[in-house]
């Protein structure tokens, strides 16, 4: 007598429970890949702002200072286009000398729209000013870089750029950071600003990951425009980002630690922020 084997092909259990296995396999491996790309984006952007800060270093050892945020002083501006061409749009951005320009013959950076140390890898702004150099990479600390002009109620942010012989702690002094623009300063991580925001692209500053809240209401953010929803989640990991310090030291922390505070007539947390050891009150 000849004994037949049963053939049964998998039934529809079976085909169910290899199907969510690969799933989950799959899952798995996407996930581990995008932390390897964006352990890798965050170590690529520390490089990159090491290097920036060699640019820095050497800036400050010439001139004993380090550059100007921002300058459209005539001076500046009659002698024609800084290194490396104006950078932005002229029908938003102001025109002048950024700090970029001024690091210029120190980085060998000649051209901000390609590729180059001053284009964070974890960019991800993907509005209107993705080509923009000065929307979406790194931000300079206003109060220690300065602009050569401003407005009457910024006047604090005017002047000549502090070197780092002035700064008086300059390991805990935010010099420079990823940042939504070209420069901010504590006025754009506070919820309470000093002063009132009004019509400066450079008001839209702010620090990708940190979510400010109006003081009186709650409500999400003071400023005249959001900052760009596809940064509010943070530009790394857990909502980190990369800071140099005025001492030249890169560090990833989370961008809630430069949060400034208002509470009782007083600002907190403005060590990393403000040199000048006198407290701004609030308006």
């Amino acid at each position: 007598m000849i004994l037949r084997q049963s053939r049964r092909g998998f039934g529809l259990f079976e085909l169910v429970l290899v199907l969510i296995i690969l799933a989950v396999l799959f899952t798995v491996i996407v996930t581990a890949m995008d932390t390897l790309r964006q352990n890798g984006q965050t170590t690529s952007c520390i490089n990159q702002i090491r290097r920036i800060a060699d640019s820095m270093s050497q800036y400050d050892q010439n001139y004993s200072s380090f550059p100007w945020a921002f300058n459209d002083d005539a001076s500046f501006l009659i002698a024609g286009k800084p290194p490396g061409g104006f950078l932005g749009n002229a029908s938003y951005d102001r025109m002048g000398w950024w700090w970029q320009n001024f690091l210029s013959p120190y980085s060998g950076v000649d051209d901000f729209y390609e590729d180059s140390i001053f284009r964070c890898p974890s960019r991800n702004i993907v509005e209107n000013n993705l080509k923009n150099p000065l929307w979406g990479n790194y931000g300079v600390n206003q109060m220690i870089c300065k602009s050569a002009l401003e407005p009457g109620n910024r006047a604090h942010l005017a002047g000549n750029p502090l070197g780092s012989q002035l700064l008086p702690a300059p390991a805990r002094l935010v010099l420079m950071a990823d940042c939504g623009y070209n420069m901010i300063n504590w006025a754009h991580v506070t919820n309470k600003p000093p002063y009132e925001f009004g019509n400066l692209i450079e008001d839209q500053a702010y620090l990708p990951g940190l979510i400010i809240s109006d003081y009186e209401t709650g409500s999400v953010s003071p400023k005249k425009f959001p900052q760009f929803v596809n940064d509010v989640s943070g530009r790394h990991e857990n909502q980190k980002i990369n800071i140099l310090y005025g001492d030249g030291h890169v560090k990833t922390e989370p961008a809630e630690s430069l949060r400034v505070t208002w509470k009782d007539g007083v600002y907190d947390r403005l060590e990393a922020w403000v040199a000048d050891p006198a407290r701004p009150k609030g308006r």
